[in-house]
């Protein structure tokens, strides 16, 4: 059996390496492209939530 989940970042870093990684790896990740992401990342700031 070989591991799927590899990489050794965790959170923030794992994110950066999805959003500057191959452009189809972040839908196979988290199921959304790219402009997605941003845009949900937007919306989520319009209601207050901010970075941790």
């Amino acid at each position: 059996k070989v591991p799927y989940h590899t990489s050794v970042l965790t959170g923030q870093g794992w994110v950066k390496e999805l959003l500057n990684g191959h452009p189809e790896r972040i839908c196979t990740e988290l199921g959304v492209h790219k402009h997605v992401f941003h845009q949900l990342v937007k919306e989520l700031q319009v209601v207050g939530l901010k970075d941790s």
